[in-house]
């Protein structure tokens, strides 16, 4: 036997290795096996998620060789399941308790203890460092004296009980004292029993005679009761009658009640309502007061800007007026003055030129020199020339440029100005527009609030009849599943008709007691007859009624639901009496379709509705049919008489007529419902609508705003732009004319130096030249005086120009302000006037509400509703005292009949008893006492009690108490007999166990010694070791002088070790000198030498050679591979030695951070070995 597979899940967590040997040890050891709940749950896994329930281990045993006891399969498979309140043990997928598990590892050579075949790192040392005690108990549990000592303690248990019952003398001689005193009191037993017949027999005539006298009673007592009953019925049903009454009446005032708090109710809502409109009214009224005064002011504002705006324009038109010969003059005279600077500058170049060709001569020797000159000079101006006219041409470029832009700027602004006018007109549009959506908003925020106050009171009023439908369907009476099963179909007739299915209306036809009308006297009659098939459906095809169930399964609805088929009802026409008058077929009372015949029939058609029990009971042997009576009384035609008497305010046909009333309401109530949520809805909408209208418009706005001022600004910096380009015109046209100039001075000292060239070097002027110098002075002198004066006027005229262009800037400045304030105000009194139009409309629906509200307030209706009620509680309290008067009518025949009963009960009983005890009776006995009379047969009686008095102190039990005594004090001698054999048997056996016991403890110890020096070595080659028991008392022996009578003569206190890691015998050591790897050889050798003693099937070792140098590690593993073929080891290790014998490979490998335990190959054991 060996583990084949180990299952685990859930269980606590740790490292792959950790939770194989824990796993191993939870199952078959018995520390583990007695678990508190705190301590089951620490086994629990615990990760990120929620806390299992439970975890469990399996293990699969190869039983093979059928080592596992009462097992014959192949496989054994031992489960064991825990969780915070649970822990048990399966076995071949079979329970089995604790105490049967841990009987069985034992037999199979598992201990459950665990000594020696699972051995821990930190454990395997303990064997060589732990104490000789330790070790002894070690060698016990090997030899399996630990059991021998479990069931020794057991039948010691077992047979104290028994040894103190045993001791026990006087139990012999009790029971024969009760036996004879038995015998003595039989003599006596059996007079008393001749003179208890003899009384029985003369009760048995007495009994007789008085049947005739209780038989008379019972037929008055029955005649009277069956009178009473009858009146009782006719009190009881008058009972009824007030009791309905005074429950109408009670239900009128209640409602009268519930409808005077609600018209007071109403009332204070009205009032609270009329105030608050007045209040709204009020600051209406305020707010309108404010508007006009706006509108006013704002009006009178704009009349004075208007005013203001048309002296601004006028100023600005006389100034305009003033200031336009203003600039002609201006303009004239600069441009004179300009032509005077320039004729000024010319006359002065021409003196000047004059003047240096007076100097001239001076300069130049000849004419050669001053002609050279002269020549050099004129390619210079012909230079200065040519350079000034490009310089020219490029000014006139760029001033025609200039001019271009200008023109371009002043088309733009006009375009942007227009723009801005047109956009202006757009705004005050929109702003309008958006004013009327805001309006529109407000009227439909009303239709909401009025829609919602509508919504909330048929949402009231749906609750409370709601309400009085849970009511209506508790009155029905009948079980919950039936109600559920009717709004389940109700849901299902409604998704088929959402689906457009038209075979809904053809093919449902509502339940029976929608399809048939009655009388109310029939209520009860019928509903005793149908009971709850009323509610069953009516459908006019089987298969219909299938689809209703399978959408009521799809839709997982509750409730129960029975359907009558039309195409399934086959009714047998009933032969029905035709003049009885006291018999009358129930279906001829029902009014119905002819197409629901047979389904009337079916429930009703069987069934006569009779006066009373006499008749119904009548009807049923003459027409063989079931019948009942109109207070619900039902005889069937088998002869079972059920039911009775049911209150009319109690009947399941009214209950459920009014619940169809109350179902109409409600579906009413949910239709306004509807229609008031889709007008909700449609406002809604449109409020959305609106709502998003005004946001474009509100963004439109800020948009076309945003585009203004734009434009505005735009406007400005292309004005501003525009100015720029006039003063680089007027500068461009200044540096032109400056050219201009200086060209025609350069040109004409050009014609001046060419005609000098044609002349002489002379030291004075020429008579023309003179004459010309002469008149250029005179010239200049006249061009000064002139230009001087121009400037002084210019300084005037540009300093009145200036004035006056300054004002008229001022002054448009000023107007573009007015426009706009006055712009302002009309957009404001634009939407104040809007505002107030608002707000009178506001006032006048206010108004109209009020008048509404005042003609729903209506005072004198509370007044007449109290009276109402006063004239109900009147009645209400007549109807109670009548009620009184027939209670106490009703206690009283109620309390003679149930008197009647009694006696009924009691002379019927009587009877039966009587009879009983004469059918008993001896018939020749009675025979021969028939001639006695009551009198006589009472003076025997008396005479009879008068002997048994005598015997009263007799045991009457003395014969069944002897019977017993003589049958007990048999079981009892066999019972004492068998005891002494079983104790005599036991004694032996625990002699027997003793004595093996020792001769166990003899033959595991010298067996130990043996293979543990043997073993030791194999792993030590040249070592030797031993074991040495120590005895109480005694000198240490060793095991060659051990022998059971000086095991007996002595108590065991302990096993030591000798060992020795060289030939030489005399060199040992103390055990705990030894370094790690010596004491793992030591107990490695210790733990397989206690296999060989006790045949083990697997060992489970945890890195057993950790401390081991290489070469003993070697040793140790073709040890235990030599062992392997008929032992399964299950070994951790970091050491490549054992891989080389080793069959499997499983490794553990950490991912995620979590333990995975997987087999592997033996190339991937060696490179992980080697890392």
């Amino acid at each position: 036997m060996y583990i084949e597979k180990i299952i685990i899940e859930g269980f606590r967590n740790g490292s792959g290795k950790s939770s194989f040997f824990e796993a191993i040890q939870f199952v078959l050891c018995e520390e583990y096996h007695k678990l508190s709940p705190e301590e089951r749950s620490s086994f629990l896994h615990e990760g990120t998620s929620s806390r299992v329930p439970s975890c469990f281990v399996e293990l699969i045993f190869n039983n093979s060789d059928k080592q596992f006891p009462g097992e014959s399969t192949e496989k054994i498979t031992i489960r064991r399941t825990i969780g915070p309140k649970q822990d048990q043990f399966l076995l071949n997928k079979k329970r089995i308790s604790k105490e049967e598990i841990l009987r069985l590892f034992p037999t199979a050579g598992l201990s459950t203890r665990n000594p020696y075949y699972i051995i821990k790192q930190r454990e395997l040392l303990e064997i060589v460092t732990g104490t000789d005690e330790m070790r002894l108990d070690q060698l016990k549990e090997i030899a399996g004296i630990s059991l021998f000592e479990t069931r020794y303690q057991e039948m010691k248990t077992l047979l104290h009980p028994i040894m103190t019952y045993l001791s026990r003398d006087d139990l012999f001689d009790n029971v024969n004292r009760c036996l004879r005193q038995k015998e003595a009191e039989e003599q006596d037993m059996k007079q008393y029993a001749e003179l208890k017949k003899q009384r029985r027999l003369l009760e048995f005539l007495l009994s007789e005679m008085e049947l005739k006298k209780f038989t008379s009673l019972l037929t008055k007592a029955q005649r009277r009761y069956s009178e009473q009953s009858t009146e009782l019925i006719d009190v009881k049903q008058d009972l009824n009658s007030v009791e309905e009454e005074i429950s109408k009446l009670v239900s009128k005032i209640n409602a009268t009640k519930k409808e005077i708090d609600l018209v007071k109710f109403n009332f204070r809502e009205l009032i609270t309502k009329r105030e608050k409109f007045l209040i709204n009214v009020k600051n209406w009224k305020v707010n309108i007061e404010r508007l006009v005064e706006n509108i006013s002011k704002d009006e009178e504002a704009q009349e004075e800007i208007k005013d203001e705006l048309e002296k601004l324009i006028e100023s600005i038109d006389k100034f305009n007026d003033d200031l336009i010969p203003i600039k002609k003059e201006y303009e004239a005279k600069e441009a004179e003055e300009k032509k005077i600077t320039h004729d000024l500058a010319v006359a002065e170049k021409l003196q000047k030129e004059l003047i240096l060709k007076k100097h001239r001569k001076k300069l130049f020797e000849n004419k050669e020199e001053r002609d050279d000159w002269i020549k050099e000079h004129l390619q210079l101006l012909d230079e200065k020339i040519k350079e000034s006219d490009q310089y020219r041409a490029q000014y006139e470029n760029e001033l025609e440029v200039e001019k271009s832009k200008k023109r371009d700027l002043e088309n733009k602004i006009q375009e942007l100005e227009d723009f801005f006018k047109s956009r202006l007109t757009s705004i005050i549009n929109s702003e309008r527009t958006l004013d009327e959506r805001k309006n529109e908003r407000i009227q439909y925020q009303k239709q909401r609030k009025d829609l919602f106050e509508k919504k909330s009171i048929f949402e009231s009023e749906l609750n409370d009849l709601n309400h009085e439908l849970k009511k209506a369907d508790q009155a029905l009476g009948v079980n919950k599943d039936i109600i559920f099963g009717l709004y389940s179909v109700f849901k299902v007739l409604d998704t088929f008709r959402q689906q457009d299915r038209e075979e809904v209306e053809e093919n449902y036809h509502g339940m029976v007691v929608d399809n048939f009308s009655a009388i109310e006297d029939l209520n009860t009659a019928i509903e005793m007859t149908a009971g709850t098939r009323l509610f069953y459906n009516i459908v006019e095809t089987d298969e219909f009624g299938m689809k209703i169930l399978e959408e009521m399964n799809e839709q997982k609805l509750p409730g129960v639901v029975n359907f009558l088929a039309i195409n399934r009802l086959n009714f047998k026409e009933q032969n029905y009496p035709d003049d009885d008058d006291d018999a009358r077929p129930l279906i001829y009372s029902l009014q119905y379709e002819d197409k629901f015949d047979a389904v009337i029939s079916s429930i009703f058609g069987r069934t006569l509705v009779c006066k009373n029990l006499e008749c119904a009971s009548n009807a049923v042997d003459r027409y063989k049919l079931n019948c009942i009576t109109l207070s619900g009384a039902k005889i069937s035609k088998s002869g079972d008489v059920a039911g009775g008497h049911k209150k009319n305010y109690k009947s399941m046909i009214a209950a459920y007529r009014t619940r169809v009333k109350i179902l109409g309401k409600i579906r009413r109530a949910e239709g306004k419902l509807k229609r008031i949520d889709d007008e909700f809805k449609r406002v809604e909408e449109e409020s959305n609508k609106n709502l998003t209208e005004i946001n474009k418009l509100e963004v439109k706005l800020i948009k076309a705003n945003d585009i203004q001022k734009n434009v505005r600004e735009e406007i400005e910096r292309l004005k501003e732009q525009q100015r720029d380009i006039e003063g680089k015109c007027e500068e461009t046209e200044k540096i032109l004319n400056d050219f201009v100039t200086v060209l025609e001075i350069v040109r004409g000292n050009k014609e001046h130096l060419e005609s000098e060239l044609q002349q002489d070097l002379l030291s004075q002027l020429t008579d023309e030249d003179q004459r010309q110098f002469e008149e250029v002075n005179d010239l200049i002198v006249q061009l000064s005086c002139k230009k001087k004066k121009l400037v002084d006027d210019l300084i005037d005229l540009s300093n009145e120009k200036d004035r006056l262009e300054e004002f008229v800037k001022k002054g448009l400045l000023k107007k573009k302000k007015l426009e706009e304030r006055l712009q302002e105000l009309e957009v404001g009194v634009e939407k104040f006037k809007v505002e107030l139009r608002r707000t009178k409309e506001e006032i006048k629906e206010i108004k109209s509400k009020i008048d509404e509200i005042n003609e729903r307030i209506d005072e004198d209706k509370i007044t007449d509703l109290v009276r109402i009620k006063i004239n109900l509680e009147e009645k209400l309290k007549k109807r109670v005292g009548r009620k009184e008067e027939i209670l106490e009518i009703f206690r009283a025949l109620k309390c003679s009949v149930e008197e009647l009963e009694a006696k009924i009960k009691n002379y019927e009983e009587e009877i039966s008893v009587q009879k009983e005890k004469l059918k008993i009776m001896d018939p020749m006995t009675r025979h021969r006492n028939a001639h006695l009379s009551f009198r006589e047969l009472n003076e025997r009686l008396r005479e009879v009690n008068a002997s048994l008095k005598s015997l009263e102190n007799i045991n009457i039990d003395v014969l069944r108490q002897f019977e017993m005594v003589t049958e007990f004090s048999e079981e009892f001698k066999a019972t004492h007999e068998k005891l002494i054999q079983y104790v005599e048997e036991a004694r032996k056996l625990l002699q027997l166990v003793r004595e093996s016991k020792t001769e166990i403890t003899c033959t595991t110890f010298r067996e130990m010694n043996k293979h543990f020096n043997k073993i030791f070595k194999k792993l030590v080659p040249g070592g030797s070791a031993k074991l040495i028991l120590k005895i109480d008392g005694e000198k240490d022996k060793y095991f060659e002088d051990i022998t059971v009578e000086i095991i007996e003569a002595g108590d065991l206190i302990g096993v030591d070790m000798e060992v020795s890691f060289n030939e030489s015998a005399e060199e040992q050591q103390v055990l705990e000198q030894f370094s790690s790897g010596q004491k793992s050889l030591v107990a490695l050798a210790f733990i397989l030498a206690a296999q060989k003693c006790h045949f083990t099937p697997f060992y489970v070792l945890d890195e057993s050679d950790y401390a081991l140098d290489p070469e003993h590690r070697k040793n140790f593993a073709k040890l235990i591979a030599s062992l392997s073929n008929k032992i399964q080891f299950i070994s951790t290790t970091f050491r490549p030695e054992q891989l080389e014998y080793a069959n499997e490979f499983f490794g553990v490998q950490i991912r995620n951070k979590v333990s995975y335990l997987q087999r592997i190959s033996k190339k991937e054991a060696a490179a992980f070995v080697e890392d």
